[in-house]
C-alpha cells in the first residue's frame, strides 16, 4: 500500500521572495549565518513527492 502525502501547492503567479523558504535562503547568503535557516514547513524533497519525476 501506497501512502501519498500532499504538499500545500503555490500558484505560479506567486515570486519566489514571497515564499519563507527563499527569504530565509537570501538570509543565509548576505549574512553568512546558517542559524537563519529554519523552516517551519516540512520539506517536499522526498522522491515520494515527485511520481512523475522520472518520465519528464
Amino acid at each position: 500500500m501506497t501512502v501519498v502525502r500532499h504538499q500545500e501547492r503555490i500558484p505560479f503567479e506567486t515570486c519566489p521572495s514571497d515564499i519563507e523558504t527563499y527569504q530565509q535562503i537570501g538570509e543565509v547568503l548576505a549574512t553568512a549565518d546558517p542559524s537563519r535557516y529554519q523552516p517551519t514547513l516540512p520539506g517536499n524533497t522526498h522522491w515520494s513527492n515527485w511520481p512523475w519525476s522520472g518520465a519528464l
